[in-house]
């Protein structure tokens, strides 16, 4: 071990008081929005750090004589006059005026809409509307990349405004990096969070980080940022990546975070198998049933109590738990490319070596977070004689220590070993066991694992079914779910659709395969795990019809598709067809493009 300790929580930004400095900014601020009541003036105030955000509005509000109308936009917001007008209007019906105008408005929120650079260009245009019709001070809070922009896009509206900044000590930010660093290292291996495998990274921390390692290099004289900081960014980063499925771009963020880690742990290096270079396309696949000794010690001896405590003070193991999450991305790789063998094999060699390797050290915290992923990987694989252990001992260890997020996982491997061996009856009991499990989570009230257990529950029912070949009654049930989508956990909801999909394209029932298909699409862009889909139908989390600007008097328009559709011209294609089909005189109409561009979806619309 390496001796570094954990730093106290109060290093963290969280728990940050405005400095003197600051302080004395923004009383000088308020002062001016006071001074300024009655004539339009524009002051930016930039706080790049989302955790001091709050704290800095209260002290505003608190500074300033009379109270500010504070204004959160959406990220669909296209005009901030607009917003602001119909502000004001529900402000006045409120009061029973005419209108009722504040005394200054903070707006919020700028850094999340869509189409900024539009945004600011309409802002620009309007520089003199604002002056003729917003007799009162407003105040933007932003960030340094709005301000760029802003002064790029935006030049004359930029002149009119006064600029405060909130800075941070850099000795406080550097505490504030380890703390983080720490706080991501034990939420790792806490045995209690939800998966691994699920969503878990907050952007506002990546943004944050982003935020202090710039603020680091900019002060003069630049300060020297330990490796470990840096790999710690990198592992964000790559933590972004991966669950956006922007896998290879994630993979080279956790192989750059782990090459900046030039000292490992002698412990955990002398007792581990070498990590193998997943891009060496010569680098031998590993085929043979290796008996994993120190993984079968869960299942031969009593399963060992996991001490985090231990293992946190070895920030090294850090190292460990990258190279697994690259075992990650090869994994979730592999189901994007329906199990492809390569992918499949190489997050085998990575999950399973380095998972051997740190129970051989005791690193049972990391053992208990990654091997039921280990569990599916080899289940894939069809290796049966490894998965008993590996399966076994995951029950045996997350039943010991309290990891219900992940004991739904541990008995649907089961059951999937029962069916292999044809011995339904055990099956059929495994599965029994995750309803008793989900019986259990529905009195704890966390709808969360719920819905993650009821969606691994019908998906091992469905292979039972389907084992007895019974496969209309595992459609019925896949489509039954298919239409309760799972939101906590996006990733077992597709896995659901795929199989869905699967089943009826065997069947030759092509067309509602086709449907499912997009419908998986839909939801994958509809949870930022898709950039863009063609001609499917789109759900876009961010629009609905009420949101649009109807400050011109006309209602919003009702759309059939979604405007991502309408922006890229598909729409005129489906006018233009109807037209074309409703003539007389043209017999036929041939739709021709390349595959995938939306030739079928753009038929069924029509």
């Amino acid at each position: 071990m390496d001796g570094k300790q954990i730093p106290p929580v109060s290093h963290g930004l969280q728990q940050l008081e405005l400095s003197a400095d600051n302080l004395e900014m923004l009383a000088s601020l308020a002062w001016a929005i006071d001074c300024a009541r009655g004539e339009f003036r524009l002051f930016l105030l930039r706080c790049d750090y989302t955790a001091l955000r709050s704290t800095a509005i209260e002290q505003l509000h608190a500074a300033c004589v009379e109270p500010l109308l504070t204004l959160s936009l959406t990220p669909d917001t296209t005009k901030l006059f607009s917003v602001l007008s119909r502000q004001i209007d529900a402000l006045g019906r409120d009061n029973r005026q005419a209108s009722s105008l504040p005394n200054g408005v903070l707006v919020t929120g700028l850094e999340a809409i869509a189409d900024l650079d539009g945004f600011l260009g309409t802002l620009n245009q309007m520089r003199e509307t604002f002056r003729e019709h917003c007799p009162f001070p407003i105040v933007l809070l932003v960030e340094a990349e709005f301000i760029r922009r802003f002064q790029r896009q935006a030049k004359d509206f930029e002149t009119w405004a006064s600029i405060d900044v909130l800075e941070v000590d850099p000795q406080r930010i550097e505490a504030w990096l380890t703390w983080q660093r720490d706080q991501l290292f034990m939420g790792l291996i806490d045995v209690t969070a939800p998966p691994i495998d699920q969503p878990f990274l907050n952007t506002c921390e990546l943004s944050d980080v982003t935020a202090a390692l710039r603020d680091l290099q900019q002060v003069q004289p630049p300060r020297e940022i330990e490796p470990d900081v840096l790999s710690f960014y990198d592992f964000l980063c790559g933590r972004d990546a991966y669950e956006q499925d922007r896998l290879t771009e994630a993979i080279t963020f956790y192989q750059r975070g782990r090459d900046r880690r030039a000292d490992p742990d002698p412990t955990l290096a002398a007792n581990s198998a070498p990590v193998p270079d997943p891009t060496d396309s010569t680098r031998p696949t590993n085929t043979s049933r290796t008996p994993y000794p120190g993984l079968r010690t869960l299942i031969d001896r009593p399963t060992p109590e996991i001490q985090t405590a231990a293992l946190a003070a070895n920030l090294s193991a850090l190292g460990h738990l990258v190279s697994l999450h690259i075992g990650l991305c090869y994994y979730r790789r592999s189901v994007l490319r329906d199990r492809s063998s390569t992918d499949l094999e190489t997050a085998r060699s990575l999950l399973l070596d380095i998972l051997e390797s740190s129970a051989g050290v005791g690193a049972w915290a990391i053992v208990s977070r990654f091997i039921g992923i280990g569990g599916e990987v080899l289940r894939d694989l069809e290796d049966w004689e490894t998965l008993r252990i590996v399966a076994q001992g995951a029950q045996r260890l997350h039943e010991l220590n309290g990891a219900r997020s992940e004991l739904s996982r541990d008995y649907s491997l089961l059951a999937d070993l029962a069916l292999a061996d044809g011995d339904l009856d055990t099956a059929q009991a495994w599965i029994d066991r995750i309803e008793t499990e989900l019986a259990a989570i529905v009195e704890d009230s966390n709808p969360a694992q719920k819905n993650a257990l009821t969606v691994r529950l019908t998906l091992t029912r469905a292979r039972i079914l389907l084992a007895l070949q019974r496969e209309d009654e595992a459609i019925a049930l896949l489509e039954q779910q298919r239409h309760q989508p799972c939101a906590d956990h996006p990733r077992l909801y597709i896995t659901l659709l795929e199989q869905l999909r699967s089943l009826y394209f065997q069947r030759r029932q092509y067309r509602i395969a086709f449907a499912v298909r997009a419908d998986r699409h839909a939801f994958e862009h509809e949870h930022g795990l898709r950039a863009f889909i063609g001609a499917a139908r789109l759900r876009s989390p961010k629009f609905t019809p009420a949101s649009r600007d109807t400050s011109s008097g006309s209602s919003p328009p009702q759309m059939a598709i979604a405007p991502e559709i309408i922006a890229s011209g598909r729409q005129r294609d489906v006018t233009t067809l109807v037209e074309r089909i409703s003539r007389k005189d043209l017999k036929v109409t041939t739709l021709y493009g390349f595959s995938g561009v939306g030739k079928a979806r753009l038929f069924m619309r029509v």
